[in-house]
């Protein structure tokens, strides 16, 4: 549980730092690509070495990023709509980020 409490830390200081660098909009597109990354490390080291304590803890770690990061999306885009502002990067931002949670979602249907 100590890992939500991480990744909340990391992803705050992340935002913090490139909306300063780059805006709003593309300082969070720039850290939504996070999520898929490390859920793509997490697979290839179990592929690579078996499940061990690395895999699982990026596993963990990249679902938590994928959450915050989610819902910082969903609330960012909620604010373009009220304010008539761009989405486009927003969305796809969303989406990006999105999908290590669709990814366990899917897999959790499948294989039970």
């Amino acid at each position: 549980m100590h890992h939500i409490l991480l990744s909340l830390i990391v992803v705050a200081f992340s935002l913090l730092i490139s909306i300063r660098r780059n805006g709003l909009v593309v300082g969070y597109f720039t850290l939504s690509w996070t999520p898929v990354a490390l859920l793509s490390i997490a697979v290839l080291s179990q592929k690579a070495f078996g499940f061990t304590r690395f895999s699982e803890v990026t596993y963990h770690v990249g679902y938590d990023t994928s959450y915050l990061l989610l819902m910082v999306g969903i609330l960012m885009l909620l604010h373009a709509v009220v304010t008539h502002t761009a989405k486009a990067l927003l969305i796809l931002g969303s989406c990006l980020s999105a999908v290590p949670i669709l990814s366990l979602t899917i897999s959790d249907r499948i294989y039970g």
